[in-house]
């Protein structure tokens, strides 16, 4: 059976949505004839989730690379002396984590050869770190190469380089992993295309490889059906957001929408709740403290995968958000897969022309606010307020949403990868 090295930069216990596409695919790829060892790094400070252990299997070897004294130190209250211990060298750097990891991957492809490489980001440490394993491999002993964007890499909105250097090493890092993988998978087609062609590649190595999720994680949820009278406040209706909540990925919009409605409308004062449930951060609470939003928004903090799906499906809408942004067209977070599974109803604050308005057409999973205006917004949540959220109801299934549950399965998913990685066998040439 070959063998596969996953380099991902999260893995349980550590939690959020950058864990799932690896702890998806690694016990699903014996099945299609691989044999995945995992090799990751300690994070100190990420939001933890024992609870995803459960699906790491006995016999999957995983090794993690502890954090460093600087990385705990700036994930703390004494974050600014970890920076400086870090600047000064007194400290290993965050890179020196992922050079370890590197040496670990070298030392057990030296033990029992890897048949292929598997990297995948954000962040990038992950395709440098497999670019420091080839480079300690002679030519002739160095194994085939997928690198895996969940996001794009100088193409993603979220890129913000943090110095002209650090700007320039990411050009360069970019275009050797581009060049030095055999094959190229992604989230996101149109970026990454572009990214081969800036670096005059023909996208010939690339392939498209969606988020997805697992039916297990869903099973036994049901929806909460939409209210069929306006919201009281012994019958409140509730609005549900799981995940980050920083860059671009807030809420802002909607609060603000929130807060001009409970303003405007004394009535619906305790008749409408928001329940946020990720990591707390500074910037949306500072928001909260406002008066009107003050009483309606509840802020629970995280809680494991499988309790937030549980959570939000006493929501009556589930909100999800991805920033206007031309780079974000095709970006669809992995949640939402898991929310259109469900047949939750879903509010979308996204662009009309993006991914995540055709994957709630083809469903009809819920409704999308292509508003940017924040009046705009709040004309809209009255409507939804009004009863029925502004429908009759979820319409059921349509007649796509078998297509849809069979592409984005976290099986399909895994079949996708391990089609991959035959390919890369195939083609690699040491």
């Amino acid at each position: 059976m070959p063998r596969v090295a996953l380099v991902v930069p999260y893995f349980p216990p550590d939690a959020g949505g950058g864990v799932f596409r690896a702890l998806k695919l690694a016990p699903l790829l014996a099945g299609y004839g691989w044999e995945a060892e995992v090799f990751t790094v300690e994070n100190p400070g990420l939001a933890t989730d024992p609870t995803l252990l459960d699906e790491v299997p006995p016999h999957l070897p995983v090794t993690r690379v502890p954090a460093g004294a600087a990385q705990r130190l700036q994930r703390g209250p004494l974050r600014k002396l970890g920076f400086a211990f870090e600047a000064l060298g007194l400290t290993a750097s965050a890179m020196a984590q992922w050079d370890q990891l590197a040496e670990a991957v070298v030392e057990t492809h030296r033990r029992r050869p890897f048949d292929v490489l598997f990297s995948t980001s954000p962040p990038a440490a992950a395709h440098r770190a497999v670019l420091a394993v080839l480079d300690h491999l002679a030519p002739l002993a160095r194994p085939a190469w997928v690198a895996d964007f969940r996001d794009p890499w100088r193409r993603s909105f979220t890129y913000r380089p943090a110095s002209d250097a650090e700007a320039a090493a990411d050009v360069r890092d970019e275009g050797r992993t581009l060049y030095g993988a055999t094959v190229i998978t992604a989230t996101v087609y149109a970026s990454m295309l572009a990214s081969c062609m800036e670096h005059s590649l023909s996208g010939e190595k690339l392939t498209w490889i969606p988020n997805g999720y697992d039916p297990r994680d869903v099973e036994g949820l049901s929806p909460t059906p939409l209210p069929p009278s306006p919201p009281t406040r012994t019958d409140p209706f509730r609005f549900g957001y799981a995940g980050s909540l920083y860059g671009a990925y807030n809420l802002d919009l909607f609060l603000e929408a929130l807060g001009r409605v409970l303003e405007a409308r004394p009535d619906l004062d305790g008749a409408v709740t928001l329940e946020l449930f990720g990591p707390r951060t500074k910037q949306p609470l500072e928001r909260i403290k406002r008066d009107h939003l003050r009483r309606a928004v509840q802020v629970r903090g995280y809680v494991p995968h499988r309790q937030a799906l549980q959570e939000l499906a006493h929501c009556h809408w589930v909100l999800v958000t991805m920033p206007q942004d031309p780079r974000a067209q095709d970006t669809v977070p992995g949640k939402l897969y898991e929310y259109l599974g469900a047949r939750f109803p879903v509010l979308a604050f996204a662009s009309p022309d993006g991914a995540i308005a055709k994957l709630l057409y083809q469903t009809e999973g819920g409704l999308l606010v292509s508003a940017q205006d924040p009046d705009a917004v709040a004309e809209q949540l009255v409507v939804l307020l009004r009863g029925n959220g502004g429908l009759p109801a979820l319409p059921p299934p349509p007649p796509a949403f078998a297509a849809f549950q069979h592409d984005y399965s976290r099986q399909e998913v895994a079949r996708r990868f391990a089609a991959a990685f035959d390919r890369a066998l195939a083609q690699h040439r040491p």
